[in-house]
């Protein structure tokens, strides 16, 4: 009889294993890249809901330094969804290598210029009447040696500060540096100045660094893209719209929850999965410099994308930006490669 029970003990754990394991390969294993910061927060929230694994999903968040590494990571990770910056991903929009899905957020409040206390870059104020928040000047600016991430948001703020200041990045020394180097090698006395986004602008403040302007002030719009791998895209229309469901299932979540209801989970978030410790302020204006966008509110913006759309106008000034003129080409670039075809495909089904 012992004999007997044990062998049907062992049957039937073999078989939740066997049934576990079947279960297991029902979910399809999806790469997404992400950046340590404010629009990754609706993934890793949704993930730690297991909102994917509903959607017989398992969403893996590859986490990068920076936007332009994510969009060289494209074939060696093969991610199918990332949040990247307009920026870096522009390249790869011009060269129909990436379709852009929605716009997480607008991060035009938290990429900023920080020199130290005292500097004469502070001192002067005003040196341009049309961007009266600016500090700096050309006297004060020229020659400087500056951090900053090259092909990022974080560089088209330096260029959008340099022009208020009636400079060029010729008048100035940049080091690529990455974010979070950057603030390290200028706390310990490196540059004269660092541009950094959030949540590095939140722990420069903590280090006693003053904001000389803010792309806000530089009068720069920065939206945050979601963008797919095109062929991907194509060839698993299916898994692309069930992930962006599950993001955007997460956004009007926590967008009910408010500011100071998400505020315990997004210091979680920046904590485990950026590595970012803040305070309960410092978080909480994070949370606030970030401007999310909603479903709805992405169709809005992707309407008319053959030209009229919002986003096209965004984008069309990034490439302008990048390219020091505005071209025809690249506009229509951009307008083939906004496809709203798979957020209207997650409206559709009522999420």
């Amino acid at each position: 009889m012992n004999k007997f029970f044990l062998a049907w003990a062992c049957a039937v754990v073999l078989g939740l294993f066997a049934c576990s394991g079947a279960h297991a390969a029902e979910n399809v294993e999806l790469k997404t890249a992400w950046m340590g910061e404010n629009e990754a927060f609706p993934m890793w929230y949704a993930v730690q809901q297991g909102w994917d694994r509903e959607q017989g999903l398992e969403i893996r968040m590859l986490r990068f330094s920076s936007g332009a590494e994510i969009v060289q990571g494209l074939l060696a990770y093969d991610w199918l969804l990332a949040g990247c910056g307009a920026v870096p991903a522009m390249g790869a929009i011009l060269s129909d290598r990436l379709s852009i899905v929605a716009v997480a957020n607008d991060e035009s409040g938290a990429n900023a210029v920080f020199v130290r206390k005292g500097s004469l870059i502070f001192a002067a104020e005003g040196a341009n009447p049309a961007f009266p928040r600016v500090r700096g000047s050309a006297e004060t600016v020229r020659g400087k040696r500056i951090l900053c991430p090259k092909n990022t948001s974080a560089a088209q703020m330096l260029r959008g500060w340099l022009k208020v200041l009636g400079l060029t990045e010729k008048d100035v020394r940049i080091d690529d540096m990455p974010p979070a180097k950057a603030l390290g090698a200028f706390a310990g006395g490196l540059g004269d100045a660092v541009v950094l986004w959030s949540p590095q602008t939140l722990q420069a403040e903590q280090k006693g660094l003053v904001m000389a302007a803010d792309s806000r002030d530089c009068g720069i719009s920065q939206p945050i893209l979601l963008v797919a791998d095109k062929k991907a895209a194509a060839d698993r229309p299916e898994t692309l719209e069930k992930t962006l469901g599950v993001y955007f299932r997460a956004v009007g979540e926590l967008r009910a929850l408010g500011a100071q209801g998400a505020l315990p989970l997004y210091r979680e978030f920046l904590k485990t999965w950026a590595g970012v410790a803040l305070t309960e302020e410092e978080a909480l204006r994070d949370l606030q410099a970030h401007k999310i966008f909603d479903l709805r509110e992405n169709l809005r913006l992707m309407a008319g994308a053959a030209g009229e759309s919002q986003l096209q106008k965004w984008l069309e000034e990034v490439a302008a930006f990048n390219a020091g003129e505005a071209r025809a080409e690249d506009a229509a670039r951009i307008a083939e490669a906004i496809d709203a075809r798979y957020l209207e495909a997650v409206g559709a089904l009522g999420q």
